[in-house]
């Protein structure tokens, strides 16, 4: 097909995924539909509101890793291109019992690519973590 009306992609799904690809696929000069239950932007998808997290270790291998370093490097170069500032980048806290699971995986992992991780010990040792002492247990059902 071809013609005024004719695209090079269709990317179904203006989500934050199809969002970032229409985005980077209309850069690279393809001619570009979005197509979306919503008119963006909306709440009717799962990656509405504010609150994110972009981890940069996952258990699932390398690649993912990759994948969000490489994710985190976009929304920095976004932030530069628009002059607004669009994450708040912090640190993670992870809290289990080390009988059920312990994170030795991910602490390997992180420390691997020169991350800095910090052991604060057990909740009740009030350690350097501020409030741990004040943690409480959620319910089974979360």
């Amino acid at each position: 097909m071809s013609g005024p009306d004719a695209y090079d992609v269709v990317v179904v799904g203006a989500g934050s995924m199809g969002m970032s690809a229409g985005y980077h696929l209309a850069a690279r000069g393809q001619k570009t539909l979005l197509i979306d239950a919503f008119d963006p932007p909306h709440t009717g998808g799962s990656h509405h509101g504010e609150p994110r997290l972009i981890r940069h270790v996952y258990p699932g291998g390398p690649h993912y890793v990759r994948l969000a370093l490489r994710s985190d490097a976009l929304w920095r170069e976004l932030e530069d291109r628009t002059g607004e500032r669009l994450l708040e980048r912090s640190g993670v806290l992870n809290v289990s019992d080390p009988n059920a699971y312990a994170f030795e995986g991910e602490v390997r992992r992180r420390r691997s690519r020169g991350r800095s991780v910090r052991i604060a010990g057990r909740c009740g040792d009030r350690g350097p973590v501020a409030g741990m002492d004040r943690a409480r247990a959620l319910p089974r059902s979360v």
